[in-house]
């Protein structure tokens, strides 16, 4: 997040074997801050609009492992990052003896919230029909999240739970891609061919 505020969502899209899903990570116990009485558990929703394929193109029980350590070496590196920002003006050096330092207490319950990190793959996803749609589809649910988090953050109301990818279907998709490739074409109608090819004497 920007501005001091802790990251709440974050979305990370996944790609294996050429095809994309997207996974939703709820972080809002690790922004509940040191001495709250019993912050939310972590937890991931992970998307996927090829699910019913065999064998999955994408291991979730990879996917579950691997995000969980790359947030418990990005949560230990911005406290270790903050510990050092608050010691430098008055640092003079560590007595003789005394313990290098680490992370600061809230680090136990951080890894604590991380190691239980739940994965869950809600029933309610749309499946693609047919094998080249699944970035589209990736964009829509990430972009049906973002809108449902804005309107809950406006009212004040709703929780992640009440959250489903209702806005997401195969005609959705078709509107994608008819958009992105409009973009792509009036993109390339703005470059002129005369600046990339060398002319011929």
């Amino acid at each position: 997040g920007g501005g001091g505020r802790a990251c709440e969502f974050l979305l990370v899209p996944v790609n294996e074997r050429l095809h994309w899903a997207l996974a939703v990570i709820d972080l809002r116990g690790l922004a509940s801050g040191k001495g709250a009485a019993a912050p939310p558990p972590l937890r991931v929703l992970f998307l996927d609009s090829l699910r019913g394929m065999r064998p999955r193109l994408i291991d979730t029980a990879r996917f579950h492992g691997l995000i969980k350590q790359v947030l418990l070496a990005e949560v230990r590196a911005k406290l270790k990052g903050r510990v050092a920002k608050e010691a430098a003006p008055q640092a003079t050096g560590p007595p003789s003896g005394s313990p290098p330092t680490g992370p600061p207490p809230t680090w136990k319950a951080a890894k604590r919230l991380i190691k239980a990190l739940a994965l869950a793959e809600p029933p309610g996803v749309a499946q693609q029909t047919n094998t080249t749609d699944c970035g589209v589809y990736a964009l829509l649910l990430a972009r049906d999240f973002l809108e449902w988090a804005a309107s809950q953050a406006s009212s004040g109301e709703g929780e992640w739970a009440e959250w489903a990818p209702a806005h997401v279907s195969p005609r959705g998709a078709l509107a994608m891609r008819r958009r992105i490739k409009a973009d792509c074409e009036a993109l390339a109608a703005s470059f002129s061919l005369q600046c990339l090819v060398p002319r011929v004497p």
